[in-house]
Formats: C-alpha cells, structure tokens, sequence
C-alpha cells in the first residue's frame, strides 16, 4: 500500500493563545460545537498575510452548502517575528 500524505493535522484542543488584550484564550473556546478552521498568519509579513486572509475570505464566500459560524468557526491567529501567537478576530 502506497504511503498518504496527509491533509490535515490535529492540534490540542487545549493549546492557549493570546489575544489583541493580551489575555489567554483557549482554541476549545472556539471549537465547542462545531469544527474549527484555523489560519496562521504571519504578523511581520503584511503583503503574505493580507494574501492568506483574502485568500480565506474568498474561500469562505465561496462556499455553497456550508456557513461560517453555523457549521464550522473560523479563527485566524498571527504569528509575530519573536514567534509567539496572537489570537485575532474571528471572519
């Protein structure tokens, strides 16, 4: 049998992040009821992640039988230059 080369990968739900306040939040928080799309962007690169989120965007209007914030959440989260995470608004 041929190797997969996989498509996703699982993150640990309790994994804590921090957001524009500098409070910690938890993606479970975001993840309760329905499953959660994650994006990373990185902070310091303005032209890639305005691309990543307009990619997103675009993605998500895009979509015919599944809605945003009914049948699954989406969360971006940047990534500054020292590495650390940073929650962001939700699409």
């Amino acid at each position: 049998m041929p190797p997969t080369t996989p498509t996703s990968a699982e993150i640990p739900a309790d994994l804590t992040l921090t957001d524009e306040q500098g409070k910690p939040v938890r993606l479970v928080d975001f993840a309760r009821e329905r499953p959660l799309v994650l994006a990373l962007v990185y902070y310091s690169c303005p032209p890639l992640s305005t691309e990543v989120l307009n990619g997103s965007v675009r993605m998500l209007r895009a979509m015919d039988r599944l809605s945003v914030g009914t049948d699954f959440q989406f969360v971006a989260v940047s990534i500054d230059s020292s590495g650390k995470l940073f929650f962001g608004d939700e699409a």
